[in-house]
């Protein structure tokens, strides 16, 4: 069932500088361990519903321009991202993201399945949806020979560029998981609350609700109801969050400590 967002009847997003849409930027969430080492997973159901709210979203008045929609979706998964296949603690890995050089990236079945609903929904509808998929992977090599021959891992990440257009454009949305504790910290760092939108996958535990509370107390954000509706929270409390020097340093050291030791880099959200 198709749902529609009326901005004006709850604090008017336009009202607040968001106006003729170009890009809903959206970021899938991924399958995440509690602190006992409990798997909960981003399921297919939870992606479906991700997808009616952005689709009632794409259909609001805002993101059209005269007579048509012209708002273009991009859309990346992440490195958890239909990574195991059941909740728990004997989850097992099912897709890992990892292709070798010149071989064709792991596509998981829950980012498939909400590509899916694009071609679901044309289909039904009659109509062009404009939207780009970037598959998250990583690329694994074999450096150096015989024992000490090791194996890199380089991301295929554009979890950067897709920042720049949020943090850049007045006219983009930028759609967040509440369980992605980096992106909830780093996003308010660079775009204006009101142009966030986070949203509750199916993977939230304890401890992601905790750190999104906090947020959300600030108003570094606004969301999607559990109707599907927008949930105002920074039109009026938001404010962009400020790092100090010293912060911005000790964000430096920790992205490259964990490039070196964990194969992660600050393109990829964890």
């Amino acid at each position: 069932m198709e749902r529609h967002v009326e901005f004006g009847l709850k604090g008017d997003l336009v009202h607040s500088g968001v106006e003729r849409v170009k890009y809903m930027i959206v970021t899938l969430p991924g399958d995440a361990p509690d602190k006992d080492g409990n798997i909960k997973l981003f399921t297919k159901e939870s992606a479906s519903v991700l997808f009616q709210n952005v689709m009632s979203l794409w259909n609001t008045k805002e993101m059209w321009d005269g007579e048509k929609r012209s708002a273009t979706i991009l859309i990346q998964n992440s490195p958890r991202t239909g990574k195991y296949d059941k909740d728990g603690k004997d989850a097992k890995i099912v897709c890992n993201h990892e292709h070798r050089k010149g071989e064709e990236p792991q596509l998981d079945e829950v980012s498939a399945h909400f590509l899916s609903l694009f071609k679901e929904m044309e289909k039904v509808n009659k109509i062009k949806i404009p939207y780009t998929f970037f598959n998250f992977a990583f690329e694994v090599s074999e450096i150096g020979e015989g024992e000490s021959k090791i194996l890199s891992k380089k991301s295929n990440s554009v979890f950067n560029q897709l920042l720049y257009i949020a943090a850049k454009g007045q006219n983009s949305l930028y759609i967040i998981p509440a369980e992605s504790i980096s992106m909830i910290g780093q996003s308010p760092q660079y775009v204006d609350p009101y142009r966030i939108i986070a949203f509750y996958p199916s993977s939230m535990n304890y401890e992601h609700m905790q750190i999104f509370q906090m947020a959300k107390e600030r108003g570094y954000f606004n969301m999607f109801s559990e109707d599907g509706d927008i949930e105002i929270l920074a039109k009026e409390s938001g404010q962009r969050l400020i790092l100090s020097d010293a912060q911005l340093v000790a964000s430096d050291i920790m992205d490259g400590l964990q490039a070196k030791y964990l194969g992660v880099d600050h393109g990829q959200h964890i």
